[in-house]
């Protein structure tokens, strides 16, 4: 029998879509729904429910035997690049950041404002609990892995100068596992890849100059429901709430120019907000307008003395939600 060819970890790929109802495989393909990676990875794919028999009596001082397993899913931990548009055209229901069935499957609702060279999708936690799902297929090493129910959460990372990095963690049910070559995709797009240049970072009137790493954790609370009635024990993966952070290091200032230990003994709220980018159609808006700092320290940044800060992002009735908005 032939020995296997080797199979290259370049050859990798994903693709993600929208589900019109939970867990049923929304088939996504390669000529309308790719997803950037930025690098391979190994998906998890251990069964929730093992059904190893540790304890069982066998007569003997060996261990029994484990019963069949039950529970098959999978985790995803990814890094994606983070762009507007396909081809940098204008938003349109069938035009949307390859992000965006990841952004729903966290939790943000999405809203599209359509038309008059002024077209926009808005992402935000969704109060209703309405929250999507989606499909993933993941091809690497020759093996081809469909995941349907996907929900999961996320970190939008920018690293000066380099691509902005979706960080993303999905867990949902293995729907196949077999072997498959990669496909060509087809639709990972023309446009430019955003990177963290131009940033304007504001918290409050400060606006930091130099900083490192500025990371927003979308915050879904994802949570595995087991069931017996399920076919295989899993129900759903639910999203519990939200508990969103940024976090970012940048250099001491003087207390009059920005006093974030006042801010935290006051409890002060302040309004944080950057832009990704700055061409249509390949620019995001973060806008966060209730954050308020987390014990701030000092922490070296690049040699001088500085901040390490976190900021939660939270809201009650009538708040305005920490929004993303592709513009």
């Amino acid at each position: 029998m032939p020995n296997s060819p080797p199979y290259q970890r370049r050859r990798f790929g994903m693709l993600a879509k929208v589900e019109s109802i939970y867990g049923t495989d929304a088939v996504p393909t390669v000529g309308a729904n790719g997803v950037r990676l930025l690098d391979a990875f190994e998906p998890n794919t251990a069964p929730a429910f093992p059904n190893i028999r540790e304890a069982a009596a066998t007569g003997t001082l060996g261990r029994a035997k484990s019963a069949i397993p039950r529970g098959n899913m999978a985790s995803l931990a990814f890094v994606a690049e983070l762009r507007g548009t396909r081809a940098g055209t204008a938003y349109a229901a069938n035009n949307l950041p390859p992000l965006s069935p990841i952004l729903q499957a966290c939790g943000y609702k999405e809203t599209g404002s359509y038309g008059g060279g002024v077209e926009t999708v808005t992402y935000t936690p969704d109060e209703t609990g309405a929250f999507k799902s989606c499909t993933v297929y993941y091809y690497w090493g020759n093996k081809f892995y469909a995941v349907t129910g996907c929900r999961g959460t996320g970190r939008l990372v920018c690293t000066p100068g380099q691509l902005v990095r979706f960080e993303g963690t999905l867990q949902g049910m293995l729907a196949v596992e077999t072997e498959l070559d990669l496909p060509s995709i087809t639709s990972y797009g023309t446009a430019e890849a955003l990177a963290a240049v131009g940033l304007t970072l504001a918290i409050g009137a400060f606006s930091p100059d130099r900083y490192e790493e500025l990371t927003l954790d979308l915050g879904a609370d994802v949570v595995r429901a087991d069931s017996g009635n399920a076919t295989d024990g899993i129900a759903a993966f639910d999203i519990a709430g939200f508990d969103p952070r940024l976090t970012l290091r940048t250099r001491v200032v003087d207390l009059g120019d920005y006093d974030p230990y006042a801010d935290a003994l006051a409890r002060t709220l302040r309004a944080i907000s950057y832009t990704i980018g700055g061409t249509q159609y390949a620019k995001l808006e973060v806008d966060l307008p209730n954050a308020e700092v987390q014990e701030p320290g000092l922490a070296e940044q690049s040699r001088f003395a500085g901040y390490s800060l976190e900021y939660r992002l939270p809201w009650e009735p009538g708040d305005t939600l920490p929004t993303l908005t592709f513009e």
